[in-house]
């Protein structure tokens, strides 16, 4: 009978060690893979300098998200994210509607370069996340690239209020061949 006991703490205390490990490791893994797979889908660096989540209170928070531009422009980034703030009412996951109570922007910092009349970062950038995430259909036989028909659900589909979404501190950069850079703070 004590070893069953001892068995049994043992491996609960193998759980909370492996959960407080998950937990402190958590911030460099996202660190980790927005950069690792956002650089590898946009084509260009993507970095997150903070990361934060408390599940019970339904909360997640974003710091320091930068995509860079792609080479040959004048801005080092296209966006830069100051942070983000979440809040999830925690209860609402469970049910049919998610309730999310509140998104906050700041200092999200958009620069748009145009360099010519047929191009731009934005169009740059999105070319690349079309090759990109295009790379992986290509591989697929063309039976199995057909659209399937999946059977219609018998549960309804999940719906998400946002109460309330408040951007601050913004600024948008455009830089055309007509005029080199104008501003535009929000």
């Amino acid at each position: 009978m004590k070893i069953v006991k001892y068995t049994l703490l043992g491996l609960l205390a193998l759980i909370v060690i492996a959960v407080v490990a998950g937990w402190l490791y958590l911030e460099p893994l996202v660190k980790g893979a927005v950069h690792k797979f956002g650089t590898q889908i946009v084509g260009t660096e993507v970095n997150l300098a903070g990361f934060k989540l408390h599940p019970l209170a339904g909360e997640v928070e974003i710091q320091g998200l930068t995509v860079a531009n792609p080479q040959g422009y004048a801005t080092p980034n296209l966006l830069s994210l100051g942070g983000i703030f979440i809040k999830v009412d925690p209860k609402s996951l469970t049910s049919n509607t998610i309730l999310v109570e509140n998104v906050t922007i700041t200092k999200p910092e958009i620069a748009y370069e145009m360099p010519n009349f047929t191009t731009s970062n934005v169009m740059q950038i999105q070319e690349n996340v079309a090759r990109n995430t295009a790379s992986a259909e290509k591989t697929k036989p063309a039976e199995e690239a057909k659209v399937e028909q999946l059977p219609a659900s018998s549960e309804p589909a999940k719906k998400v209020i946002i109460k309330k979404v408040l951007v601050e501190g913004g600024a948008l950069s455009a830089m055309t061949p007509l005029q080199k850079l104008s501003l535009i703070h929000i």
